[in-house]
């Protein structure tokens, strides 16, 4: 019997309903299930390299129950500059990636998001700020300013008091 040998991996995983599709080129550069493994850009699969353990956040300290929702967004400004926002209920943590020290915390009225606003949440780095919006509280702008300056402030909109929701109109008025 031949022995069939996959030479790279370059599409990832695909998707469920192109089992059988071999017509198409992307069927024999992807694999069915990839479980952590990492493809590099030349093709190769490998394994991923484990989590780094860099910083430990007490719950308790903070009178927050163990089972409270955590959320955590990576901040990367540049390959000697990484950061990790961590957010928990009422707190905003940001951690330099590298180092491990605290580089800055936001507390209570900054830090509006509740446990169950955790989950909602949605952020999105543009250079050096961070949009951040749950859908229930106002959007909210965090500024790197320096390695351990940051501010966080409310979205202003420029130029109008009204704030404006993106939508596609689909037929005519």
């Amino acid at each position: 019997m031949p022995r069939l040998v996959q030479a790279a991996f370059t599409a990832g995983q695909l998707d469920p309903r192109l089992n059988a599709r071999k017509d198409t080129a992307i069927y024999w550069l992807g694999c069915r299930t990839l479980r952590n493994v990492m493809v590099n850009p030349q093709g190769e699969a490998g394994v991923r390299p484990g989590l780094a353990h860099f910083a430990f956040i007490d719950l308790a300290a903070t009178g927050l129950p163990g089972n409270t929702p955590v959320a955590q967004a990576p901040f990367v400004f540049s390959r000697t500059e990484r950061f990790t926002i961590t957010f928990v209920e009422g707190r905003i943590y940001i951690h330099d990636t590298i180092s491990g020290v605290l580089a800055k915390s936001f507390g209570p009225p900054d830090s509006p998001y509740m446990a169950a606003d955790i989950p909602n949440l949605r952020w999105q780095q543009i250079a050096d700020t961070v949009v951040i919006t749950d859908g229930a509280h106002p959007m909210k702008r965090l500024v790197r300013e320096a390695d351990n300056v940051w501010t966080l402030s409310n979205w202003v909109w420029a130029g109008t008091d009204q704030q404006y929701q993106p939508f596609t109109r689909f037929a005519d008025s």
